[in-house]
């Protein structure tokens, strides 16, 4: 039986980075933001896996027309994102704006997580508010999990970043995040160092 790892703080709205010991795994080189962590589980959203589904399709998936096109609605073209190897066929809105849309959470620093179809249907008629990301998915961990990773070396964490968040291309997070640390990739060992 292994020893238990006690939590000495919440990962809540930080941010986890890959480290190479997750290449050649679901993770390698994603960025997420920990949405929760409580003592039942930590959940996440992966932000730098592109779905093959954009916007669009997932509108005309649930049958909503979307007032304009892509050319005019540039965000209509954007990937879905893959927010993670749980719960797949279910989606997750993350936006900033409190609108007190039905089926959602305030998190920290204005941050809402949303199902709401409502949100997809503003979505869909230009109503709402930017900046939001799409996910089909989360990442999830058991209690104590993710500790255990991040002591194996298999995460760095940064503070919560609107910019990594929101701002940064979906094939740049992972770069941006580290760069946000002051670490050049490079330098990145898979190997864990302790004292």
């Amino acid at each position: 039986m292994q020893p238990q790892i006690e939590t000495l703080h919440s990962y809540q709205h930080q941010i986890l980075i890959a480290n190479p010991s997750l290449d050649n795994s679901w993770f390698e080189k994603t960025v997420i933001y920990i949405a929760e962590d409580s003592d039942q589980q930590t959940t996440g959203l992966v932000l730098n896996k592109p779905h093959q589904f954009k916007v669009s399709d997932l509108l005309d998936y649930f049958s909503f027309s979307p007032a304009g096109s892509a050319e005019t609605r540039p965000e209509l073209g954007e990937h879905v994102r893959l927010g993670g190897p749980v719960d797949k066929e279910h989606g997750f809105i993350l936006h900033r704006h409190r609108n007190n849309w039905p089926n959602s959470i305030n998190l920290d620093d204005g941050l809402v997580l949303s199902t709401s179809e409502a949100f997809l249907k503003a979505i869909a008629a230009d109503e709402a508010e930017r900046p939001y990301l799409v996910f089909l998915g989360v990442a999830s961990w058991h209690p104590g999990q993710l500790t255990e990773e991040i002591q194996r070396n298999s995460w760095l964490t940064c503070p919560y970043d609107p910019a990594i968040v929101f701002d940064v291309p979906i094939d740049q997070h992972w770069q941006h995040a580290l760069a946000s640390l002051g670490i050049d990739p490079v330098f990145l060992s898979s190997e864990a160092g302790h004292a």
